[in-house]
């Protein structure tokens, strides 16, 4: 998956967001090390990028490294400040793994989450929660 061409794209630490035509942000995971920090940093350019509203993400996170037990905590705790809903789309091991585990600790469901195979299906999917 790549963010969406003719689009501003925002270029984050740990991955890059754009925003399609109908306000689902686009994540695409980067390549790099992955830290505590790092992962308040790009979720802090995420809230400045949508203000105070929630909206609906798509993420690759293909390329994200293993995330210790503070990143998942975390994760988990401002996901839902943030979205509405969110649709993993991994293409690698380590990215449906962590997928798999955010999916299945996200507190009595406290937002949607979901993993797919590809992004038309996720996109399907995600837009009831529009």
């Amino acid at each position: 998956m790549e963010v969406i061409k003719d689009k501003q794209t925002y270029k984050g630490v740990l991955a890059d967001f754009s925003f399609d035509e109908d306000g689902i942000l686009h994540i695409v995971s980067k390549d790099g090390v992955r830290s505590i920090e790092t992962l308040k940093e790009d979720l802090l350019m995420v809230k400045k990028i949508v203000g105070n509203k929630k909206v609906c993400m798509i993420i690759d996170n293909s390329f994200t490294k293993a995330y210790d037990f503070e990143m998942i905590q975390f994760t988990i705790k401002e996901y839902p400040k943030l979205f509405n809903a969110v649709a993993f789309v991994p293409n690698s091991p380590i990215g449906k793994m962590i997928s798999s585990i955010l999916a299945t600790l996200n507190p009595v469901n406290s937002i949607p989450i979901e993993m797919f195979e590809d992004k038309n299906a996720a996109r399907k999917w995600i837009s009831q929660y529009m």
